[in-house]
């Protein structure tokens, strides 16, 4: 599911039983189509999955044996609990999260914010 920058259930987002776990998916920066190298926000679960991808690339690069399962099992038992608002009847109150110190994860070099 989607969520929103005060981390409450977006308005398009999914919910429900379908649902595993929520992450950041309204007003994300992207690249824009205007020119090769425009930015603006863009909002949809097409937004949010990109959080959830990472993370899997991130346990798994951890940990290169993990079953799709597993995966998904880590993604889950990382998130935090109880912070998403009007979740949803029957959908899981998990805001993804990534442990990047217990991932090996490092801040890339001459990285900046847009």
């Amino acid at each position: 599911g989607s969520t929103d920058s005060n981390d409450g259930r977006s308005s398009f987002s999914n919910y429900g039983e379908c649902v595993d776990i929520f992450a950041p998916g309204g007003s994300i920066w992207s690249s824009v189509s205007s020119s090769d190298d425009a930015f603006g926000t863009k909002s949809g679960t097409s937004m949010s999955s990109p959080h959830i991808a990472g993370l899997a690339a991130l346990h798994l690069n951890a940990n290169p044996n993990l079953t799709p399962l597993e995966v998904l099992d880590a993604i889950v038992a990382d998130a935090t609990p109880d912070v998403v608002g009007n979740k949803g009847s029957g959908s899981p109150n998990r805001l993804a999260y990534a442990d990047s110190i217990r991932l090996g994860c490092t801040p890339l070099c001459g990285a900046h914010e847009i």
